[in-house]
């Protein structure tokens, strides 16, 4: 009896995948770092309350680093020639899931 959503997966499909991952957090974080330029030449200052526009980015910039690190290290970590199994949970951890329509065909 199989329990839940489990899905098999080649190392070699896996760790593709992890590497565009990878280098799609990457240039989102460029991307907001870009931002933070931006807004930054555009005279805008540190707000002292809350969460201003610069903070905001870098934060962002930050989350999509952390991704594209872990993405980068777990693809250099997967076992040649073997079968993933991932659950569900695995699979919305990697990013594997999407709810943009169209993304399987």
């Amino acid at each position: 009896m199989i329990e839940g959503i489990q899905m098999d997966f080649k190392s070699s499909e896996l760790k593709k995948h992890l590497v565009e991952r990878s280098q799609h957090h990457k240039r989102r974080e460029a991307f907001y770092l870009s931002q933070v330029r931006r807004v930054r030449q555009a005279g805008t200052k540190r707000a002292s309350y809350g969460t201003d526009p610069v903070t905001a980015l870098e934060n962002k910039a930050k989350s999509h680093r952390v991704r594209r690190e872990l993405y980068a290290l777990m693809s250099r970590h997967i076992v040649p020639d073997e079968i993933y199994r991932l659950k569900e949970e695995d699979l919305n951890r990697i990013e594997l899931l999407s709810d943009r329509p169209g993304r399987f065909e």
